[in-house]
C-alpha cells in the first residue's frame, strides 16, 4: 500500500484536495484534526501544553484556547518548536498505525494530510508527497477569509513555513491550485490515476 503524505502552505488549499480525495474512495487523515483530539482536556498533550504555558492558555472553559496558541507559535520559535515536540511524535504515532489499519483492509494507497511534512523532515515516513501549491496572494486572501485574521498575520505564518522550492524539491507531484475547483479536481483525478497504477 503507497503511504501518501499531503501537504502544502496555509491557505493552499489542502483539505479541498482531501475531500476530492475522499469522493475518489481514498481514505484520508488529517493531521490537524488528530492534534485537535490530542490537545483535549484529559489527553496527554493537553496536559503537556498546560503545563508548559499554565492556565493563560486555556479558555473560560478550560480546553486550549487554540487561537491564543496560534498567536504564541507563529509569535514566538521557542514555543513553536516546544508545541511541535509535543505534538508531532504522538500525530506521527496515530497515523502510522492508521496506515497499517488501512494496509490490512487491501487498500491501495491512503493519504495523511499533514501541513509540516517538511518542516518536520518526515519525508521518509510517506511513499509519496503531494504538495498542494498556489500563489501567496491566494493564500493570504483565503486565510483571512476563513479565520478573520489579517494580511499582516498570514504573512508571518507563510514566513515561518517552508518555502515553496523546498517543499517542491522534495515532492513527487505537485498541484497548483491558482484556478477553479474543476482544475484542481481533474488535477487530483489525474494524480489519483497515477497512484492506483503504481
Amino acid at each position: 500500500m503507497l503511504r501518501v503524505g499531503l501537504t502544502g502552505g496555509i491557505g493552499s488549499g489542502k483539505s479541498l484536495v482531501a475531500k476530492l480525495f475522499r469522493g475518489m474512495q481514498i481514505p484520508v487523515i488529517e493531521a490537524d484534526n488528530l492534534a485537535k483530539n490530542l490537545t483535549m482536556p484529559g489527553k496527554i498533550a493537553f496536559e503537556e501544553i498546560k503545563e508548559r504555558f499554565g492556565h493563560d492558555i486555556l479558555s473560560d472553559s478550560g480546553e486550549i484556547n487554540r487561537e491564543k496558541l496560534r498567536q504564541e507559535i507563529f509569535t514566538n520559535e521557542d514555543s513553536r518548536k516546544t508545541v511541535e515536540s509535543i505534538l508531532h511524535p504522538k500525530i506521527m504515532k496515530e497515523i502510522r498505525l492508521w496506515f497499517k489499519e488501512q494496509k490490512q483492509l487491501n487498500q491501495k494507497s491512503a493519504v495523511a494530510v499533514v501541513p509540516l511534512l517538511i518542516e518536520a523532515n518526515l519525508q521518509a515516513e510517506f511513499d509519496k508527497i503531494i504538495t498542494v501549491e498556489c500563489k501567496e496572494k491566494y493564500q493570504i486572501q483565503r486565510v483571512i477569509n476563513r479565520d478573520n485574521c489579517t494580511a499582516s498575520d498570514v504573512k508571518k505564518i507563510i514566513s515561518s513555513q517552508a518555502n515553496r522550492k523546498d517543499r517542491i524539491k522534495f515532492s513527487d507531484h505537485v498541484i497548483e491550485n491558482n484556478d477553479s475547483i474543476e482544475f484542481l479536481n481533474r488535477e487530483t483525478e489525474k494524480i489519483n490515476k497515477i497512484l492506483s497504477s503504481e
